[in-house]
């Protein structure tokens, strides 16, 4: 199912990797639609699955330490980093947090999520 010019569920792996379950915030997609625009990049997510939906089930038993998880809600992303560039990855740290989003800075991708409250940044 195509959820927005660039994101399709099947092809991007979207859904949850144990249930094939997919939910998802129309909302929080539209405002990665329109990062990804301003990037001009593609954003490729962890093709093993968990980048985007999680259940609660694979969330509890893959990522314990995570409680109230935004994948769980469908208003999260991890977006694979590799081969960006210093430039590219800051302008995207730049961008993200100029749209609202928290960002996770790991060494091999980034997860965003829009929640409420303030955004936050972890590394």
């Amino acid at each position: 199912m195509q959820v927005t010019k660039n994101f399709n569920s099947v092809s991007d792996n979207m859904a949850c990797p144990c249930c094939n379950a997919f939910v998802y915030r129309k909302p929080f997609l539209d405002r990665v639609q329109y990062l990804r625009d301003i990037m001009a990049i593609p954003f490729n997510l962890d093709k093993r699955g968990g980048g985007f939906f999680r259940c609660r089930d694979y969330q509890q038993t893959h990522h314990p330490e995570t409680k109230n998880s935004q994948h769980t809600l469908g208003n999260a992303m991890d977006i694979i980093t590799l081969g960006w560039d210093g430039h590219v990855k800051w302008k995207f740290i730049s961008e993200a947090t100029k749209l609202g989003f928290s960002i996770g800075i790991y060494d091999s991708f980034f997860h965003i999520d829009y929640r409420d409250g303030k955004p936050v940044m972890w590394s």
